[in-house]
């Protein structure tokens, strides 16, 4: 991935000290390093190269994940940029176009597998695999392989040819033969959370695989700026809880009124993270409410939102204490911090 700023640079000291450009503007973040690691937005200038990572900001863009852009923006030389900066400014003239796309659901990382289709695993050995950019990497339980692998949004998992070393393992056989026909014959996947299913061009289930710890351990490492609001209201009725960006607060409306703030630990913390992450927040206004006695019998309705850099996604009001299965290991841990809580009144 080339730095595009590099490639601004060079086209604007051949033409002039400002000028205005289309480019393309991807649906999804990646993490890249300047001068720091940093999460960077994905550009380019025409509709058939290569994605670029893209260090700067944008002057009047509010950027949005989900959504392909395509901006003009005009660029200006700056005079004596600090060290470490870039010497270009970039401002919004139009938002030209912006396009929702499917929801991309990432399958970076490394997975275990748990399961093939068919085969019962007598040994000690567990396949594993590797993706990243495009390349696909692993295990047989054996041997070593690696290649490339397309896939998308839409569920498309396929391999190319991939090259394996050529180890004889006697005890290992069968796994390696099974779990490679299951890969080769892999055209879709489905992800829910740190697990994953491989499935052939009938739909059949072909493989499962779980994520491997220290994966999961990374999610909750990158801690990105998140709120999350669990609350319920009704006539005699109303609190809510609070996480934000790693505090956590409670707030009862009535019949009384009190604000408690608790320093929860860095593991409770990493829990919220983790349970978050299985989320698709995207599909939250879509989810249809287990349960409606809040219409008919004055009970307590229930809200849940989260805030995810920037973007707010919420809930159909549903009966407070009967979420959706989506969101109901994240609302009981939420719920038992707010239970070891000591009320302090305002």
């Amino acid at each position: 991935m080339k730095p595009f700023y590099s490639l601004l640079i060079l086209t604007f000291f051949l033409t002039s000290c400002e000028e205005e450009k289309v480019i393309y503007v991807a649906d999804h973040l990646e993490n890249c390093e300047s001068v720091t690691p940093q999460t960077c937005m994905l550009i380019k200038e025409n509709k058939t190269d290569d994605w670029n990572y893209f260090y700067d900001a944008i002057e009047g863009f509010t950027y949005e994940e989900g959504y392909e852009y395509i901006l003009k923006v005009k660029i200006l030389k700056i005079k004596n940029p600090p060290a470490d900066a870039s010497s270009l400014a970039y401002k919004l003239v139009e938002v030209i176009s912006k396009e929702k796309t499917q929801t991309s659901i990432s399958i970076y990382g490394k997975w275990i597998v748990t399961n093939i289709n068919n085969f019962e695993n007598k040994t000690d050995k567990s396949p594993y695999f590797t993706i990243q950019k495009g390349q696909i990497n692993g295990n047989t339980g054996c041997n070593n392989f690696g290649g490339s692998i397309i896939n998308d949004s839409t569920g498309v998992f396929q391999t190319g040819m991939l090259k394996m070393t050529k180890m004889y393992c006697e005890e290992t056989t069968d796994l390696e033969n099974a779990f490679a026909t299951a890969l080769g014959n892999t055209v879709s996947y489905s992800r829910s959370g740190d697990l994953i299913s491989l499935f052939d061009n009938q739909k059949n289930k072909l493989l499962s695989a779980k994520l491997a710890e220290n994966e999961i351990k990374d999610i909750t490492k990158k801690r990105e700026p998140l709120s999350i609001r669990y609350s319920a209201t009704s006539r005699g009725f109303g609190h809510s809880i609070n996480f934000v960006n790693g505090q956590f607060i409670y707030e009862e409306i009535r019949p009384k009124s009190f604000k408690s703030i608790k320093t929860i630990t860095d593991s409770d913390i990493e829990t919220i993270y983790l349970l978050a992450s299985k989320i698709d927040f995207t599909t939250l206004e879509k989810l249809i409410p287990p349960s409606k006695a809040h219409q008919y019998d004055g009970a307590a309705g229930g809200t849940f939102i989260i805030i995810s850099k920037g973007v707010t996604y919420r809930t159909q009001t549903f009966d407070y204490g009967n979420p959706h299965a989506e969101i109901k290991d994240l609302i009981e841990k939420l719920v038992s911090l707010k239970d070891s809580l000591e009320p302090n009144s305002k």
